[in-house]
């Protein structure tokens, strides 16, 4: 541990120093003057001395006075008679005060001088204290470079120097940090702290299983090898479970589910750094035990006639089971294929009951068909039940990723756990998996960048991930205080919180790595401060206490920098002078600033101060959201708060900060904001389009103009509690109102002018999901309802969506300008139609043809790496594309691609039965870039692995024939019904995607 230690200077003489002066006196032409000044002494109980020196401290200076008349805090010590020519040193003792006045009047002849000074002995060495930034775990390690700063007092002659804070960045274990103060008398002391730094992971290797391997048995023991060479291993888990350490070898049990699991190995050293390795493996679905129970899910299912439907049979775990045999009530109505899954299609309008049989055990299905092209809103796709003595408590919609399911229904049960359900999203099951124990209350739950889940648990304050594919426990992060409600998940996969101390007395912005769950920053909150001093006039009674200052919830910029609100209060009221009273007060509320590196910038937002005498305490600055302004700047909306003798009298404020730094303030019509950190607030403000944001405070909801805060329409509904979902294309807005008696929640739609509209469906717990699906709660049920148009700019903010990047082979014989003019008709297009915002420089970027004799080129395979191409329409190159073309934040995938042939039997870039098709008119290309677009996008946003961002087009052709590397074929034939058929829900699902990376 960091240990503090004050090491003092061994001298044992008194040092001396200037209380006063030295202050040089002279006198002037006409009658006497008496010159008065005042100086104060920080310890009047030391001992003083008093220098006079007749003419100057320096010989010549000054002609010596005859007569002068010196007096201290209205008491002469130096009369006239002290003083003649023939005197050049005067030296007494002297008592002084706190604060002090010294008067000298100077006689005789013009020109004559003196220089006095008051000398005191300093016999104390001053005080230094050291301090580390971040502290230390509780092991005495830290993982990150360490700032150490000092702290210099000196209760006598003041400090004269105080070494500057200390970065150390060498690991090592019992490093020195020493710094020396000195005061103004030459004394000196030294503080040092004992540094242990290791930034460094364990190393951890799998050595069996080999990862890929194919088992039968469900049970398998894992073994390995971690290795730490500095603070050393202090914990090793696979899938969250401890394993048996020996030495650098590590053993643990592992129960594996049907089909895929991820073995995720993590080893932590004292310094709190984690390392980990992962492994995948298959256990066949066919040597499973025979089930004591099944169920299919979805349990109930309605479809339009001619719509197909998958569905899954899962055991009394969770798993999904082969080799089921089916039977349909009426067969006339639905019919069952199983070939390499399980779908239904909808022959003719009607209900039926499905049933299934395995090995013994029954389930059944209720499906209903209606005729015609559109379910009634509000009517339920399917449903699925919880687990036996569960309820749904949550709905959390997964980030897409590779083999991740859509939805998680997170269940607790009345006796106690929770249950983790992962679905597709028509409602079939994927895995189940029993979260928590009997004792731990569940307070969040979120999806992370790689599509697993965070849930949090209040009690002991822990946040577990679960793994998206085999839903087992990845690792565990246990506060050592209190979490707060309010987190941020970087692009990066990073979570951001602030976390309490158990007893509030101090609060840190923390940041996990997302992958391990290893604390990776931890910045210190300023603490906050309310006393009383010499309270009720009773001397030296003091009451009050430091604790946590307040903070709003952390919000990921664009630019990736973290920004959170803090208000720090300093509220200081001394009863002295009695029945009068004195108050030092001051409240600032900051905009932080937090780059990934832990690098901290501030800038004040609003201070309220007042010290002396005065009738009441100022307002308060509290701290509420913050939203990226849509033009590189920030909405920082905050509460004014003041006490009144009516009360607590409370505004909604609002301070827009531009991206040059400066700021403009305006109020809101609400009683201050919603309280951060606390349960169910939803989103207090939403960015609309051209200068519109959406703000509600609960219990209203308005549309104002962001630069000036001029309210355009405000809305309040007739009763119940409302929360905003989603703006809209046209600056409308989409929300949902909470009824006060039924707890039913009811969608409604404003439009730009405020008009409401309510849907005519209603669901304990709403949220939208993709196109015209929403889920509800109680059972987990997808709900059929109308369409959101989104804006062309993001819920948080209006960053890029998807940045476009063109490029043109150096070879094609195509007009730079007329690419320019339609690759923008094509991202207007895309932009109205789909609400996906993109954005491009409007750059053509040259890329070289890739003839057949370059390295890494063969004909009929994949683009070369160097390129950063990989084919959007073969889904078989996707795991590869992503290993290989990823970037190290796993969230920029780019895609290439150049028109250059039609044909219908070309796919993927590789003809088909060696079919060969004719150039194409890239005039008439580039005229189909909409159609093009449309048809690309249509595969991309079917890649539910991938986060986008970038999406790149290349045009030109290839000039080698046939069939070189860079071209990557599609069915232009074909294009103007692919921008017709284009599935809407996976854009949809894209932009909501988008949008959950925002924020």
């Amino acid at each position: 541990m960091a240990c503090f230690g004050l090491m003092l200077n061994s001298a044992v003489f008194a040092g001396t120093f200037n209380a006063f002066g030295p202050e040089n006196y002279r006198r002037e032409s006409g009658p006497p003057v008496t010159v008065t000044k005042s100086f104060s002494v920080r310890n009047p109980s030391t001992t003083y001395k008093i220098q006079i020196y007749n003419g100057g401290m320096e010989d010549g200076e000054f002609e010596r006075v005859s007569s002068s008349v010196i007096t201290l805090n209205g008491v002469q010590i130096v009369g006239p008679s002290e003083f003649n020519q023939n005197v050049s040193f005067i030296e007494k003792p002297v008592a002084l005060l706190g604060a002090n006045e010294l008067s000298v009047e100077l006689r005789g002849k013009p020109g004559g001088g003196i220089t006095i000074r008051i000398v005191g002995v300093d016999n104390d060495l001053p005080t230094i204290v050291a301090s580390v930034n971040p502290p230390a775990n509780q092991n005495g390690w830290h993982s990150t470079n360490v700032t150490v700063s000092f702290i210099c007092d000196d209760a006598t002659s003041g400090v004269a120097f105080c070494p500057s804070p200390t970065t150390l960045t060498t690991e090592g274990a019992s490093q020195t940090i020493t710094g020396t103060a000195t005061d103004n008398a030459g004394n000196s002391a030294t503080a040092g702290v004992s540094i242990n730094l290791d930034k460094t992971p364990p190393a951890v290797t799998v050595d069996s299983p080999a990862s890929g391997q194919v088992f039968t048995a469900p049970d398998i023991t894992v073994t390995g090898a971690v290795n730490d060479l500095l603070s050393g291993v202090t914990s090793v888990t696979c899938n969250g479970l401890p394993a048996s350490v020996s030495g650098p070898s590590f053993t643990c049990p592992i129960t594996l589910v049907a089909e895929s699991n991820v073995i995720f190995v993590l080893a932590r050293d004292l310094a709190g750094n984690a390392g980990s390795a992962l492994v995948t493996v298959t256990l066949r679905a066919d040597t499973l035990p025979p089930p004591a129970s099944i169920r299919i899910t979805p349990g109930t299912m309605t479809l339009l006639v001619g719509e197909t439907r998958e569905m899954e049979v899962v055991d009394e775990l969770g798993r999904p089971r082969s080799g089921v045999s089916w039977t349909v009530s009426n067969p006339a109505v639905l019919e069952v294929t199983t070939a390499t899954t399980t779908t239904l299609k909808a022959l003719a309008a009607g209900e039926v009951t499905l049933s299934a049989s395995l090995q013994g055990q029954t389930a059944q299905a209720h499906v209903t068909v209606f005729a015609g092209t559109a379910l009634p809103p509000g009517t339920v796709r399917w449903s699925v039940e919880p687990a036996p003595d569960f309820v749904t408590a949550r709905i959390v919609q997964a980030q897409p990723a590779e083999n991740a399911p859509d939805v998680y229904a997170v269940e607790t049960s009345p006796f106690g756990g929770t249950l983790v359900r992962a679905l597709s999203i028509d409602g079939r099951q994927r895995w189940q998996s029993l979260a928590a124990a009997p004792s731990e209350y569940l307070v969040k739950a979120v999806s992370d960048t790689q599509g697993g889940l965070l849930l949090q648990f209040q009690g002991s304050s822990y946040i577990i991930r679960l793994d998206p594919v085999s839903g087992q426990q990845s690792w565990r992060y246990d506060s050592p205080g209190q979490i707060t409600l309010d987190w941020a998940v970087h692009p990066d996969g990073s979570i951001y919180f602030v976390e309490f101390a158990n007893d509030y007395s101090s609060s840190s912005l923390v940041a996990l790595h997302g992958d391990t769950g290893a604390e990776k920053l931890r910045v210190p909150i300023p603490r906050s401060a309310s006393f009383t001093l010499n309270t009720d006039c009773f001397a030296g009674q003091t009451f009050g206490s430091e604790f946590a200052s307040e903070s709003g919830p952390p919000m990921i910029a664009p630019d990736g920098s973290v920004y959170l609100q803090v208000s720090v209060l300093q509220d200081y009221f001394d009863y002295e002078p009695c029945g009068i009273g004195s108050l030092s007060y001051n409240s600032t509320l900051s905009l932080w600033k937090i780059l990934p590196d832990g690098s901290l910038t501030t800038q004040p937002l609003q201070t309220y101060s007042a010290s002396g005498f005065v009738t009441s305490r100022p307002p308060r600055a509290l701290p509420a959201e913050t939203i990226p302004d849509g033009s590189d700047g920030l909405l920082a909306a905050w509460t004014r708060s003041e006490l009144s003798l009516f009360g607590e009298l409370r505004d909604a404020r609002m301070t827009r900060v531009l991206v040059s730094g400066a700021t403009a303030q305006y109020s809101l019509p609400f009683y201050g904001w919603p309280a951060p950190q606390s349960a169910n607030v939803g989103q207090t403000l939403v960015l609309g389009e051209d200068g519109t944001a959406f703000a509600t405070d609960q219990s209203q909801v308005l549309s104002f103009d962001l630069a000036t805060g001029a309210v355009r329409w405000s809305w309040q509904p007739a009763q119940g509690p409302v929360e905003m979902i989603m703006a809209t294309a046209g600056n409308g807005l989409v929300a949902k109102n909470r009824d006060g008696n039924t707890g039913l929640e009811t969608v409604v739609r404003l439009d730009s002018f405020g008009v409401p509209t309510y849907e005519s469906w209603s669901n304990p717990a709403v949220q939208h999901a993709v196109g015209d699906l929403w889920l509800g709660q109680g059972s987990l049920v997808g709900i059929s309802a109308s369409e959101v148009a989104w804006p062309d700019s993001g819920i948080r903010g209006a960053e890029p969506v998807i940045r476009v990047h063109v490029y043109k082979i150096t070879e094609a014989n195509i007009d730079d300008a007329l690419i320019r003019s339609r690759v923008g008709s094509a991202i207007e297009y895309w932009q109205k139609k789909a609400g996906i915002l993109m954005d491009w420089d409007k750059n053509i970027l040259p890329v070289p043809a890739c003839a057949e004799d370059r390295p890494g080129c063969i004909q009929g395979s994949n683009p070369a790496h160097e390129y950063d191409i990989s084919s959007v329409t073969n889904t078989d190159n996707v795991a590869e594309a992503l290993r290989r073309f990823r970037s190290p934040r796993g969230v920029n995938f780019l895609f290439v691609y150049t028109v250059g042939f039609q044909g219908t039997n070309v796919d993927a870039g590789v003809p088909r039965d060696n079919t060969t098709g004719e150039f194409t008119n890239l005039v008439l290309v580039s005229r189909n870039s909409k159609d093009v677009l449309a048809h690309e996008m249509g595969h991309v946003f079917q890649l539910v692995h991938v986060s986008l961002r970038p999406f790149n087009l290349m045009y030109g052709s290839c000039p080698v024939i046939p069939f070189v590397i860079p071209c990557l074929f599609t069915d232009i034939a074909n294009a103007l019904a692919d921008s017709n058929s284009l599935n809407e829900s996976q854009i949809d699902k894209a932009k909501a995607t988008a949008r959950k990376l925002e924020q």
